[in-house]
């Protein structure tokens, strides 16, 4: 029976293994102000969301969201370089989330979806994707 801080935990991990475009310190569970991040690329690791359905009449399905959003500053890099490096970056998370469906054995099933991207501006000009991350799993409630 997994639950909102045991599966965060799991996409967490996920997205921290994306080593050779993210570093592993570069990933947060929270939302820090975009101004006070230093690293860069960055991802973000959010719960955003959850339902509830019966299996039998003493167990539940319980479905759990997570935002992933992932940044790449684009002066540093150029606007062309900050697109390829988060397409690719995308495309690897997206690889590895539906290489492991399960979470390593945490959840029934989970899948990870584009949602959409855009442009986020503070002292720096990022480029950002969102990802969806849902997982569901049964739970007891007797």
């Amino acid at each position: 029976m997994a639950d909102f801080a045991t599966i965060k935990a799991k996409v967490v991990l996920k997205v921290q293994g994306v080593t050779d475009k993210l570093a592993a310190a570069a990933v947060f569970n929270h939302e820090p102000p975009i101004d006070s991040v230093e690293l860069d690329p960055f991802a973000v690791v959010i719960a955003s969301g959850n339902e509830n359905d019966w299996v039998s009449s003493n167990e539940s399905r319980r479905t759990y969201a997570f935002t992933v959003r992932l940044f790449m500053e684009r002066k540093s890099r150029g606007e062309s370089n900050a697109e390829s490096a988060l397409t690719a970056l995308v495309d690897d998370l997206l690889d590895d989330f539906d290489q492991d469906p399960y979470l390593s054995s945490t959840v029934l099933i989970s899948r990870a979806v584009p949602s959409r991207w855009g442009y986020v501006q503070g002292t720096k000009e990022y480029r950002y994707a969102e990802i969806i991350v849902i997982a569901k799993t049964d739970f007891s409630i007797s």
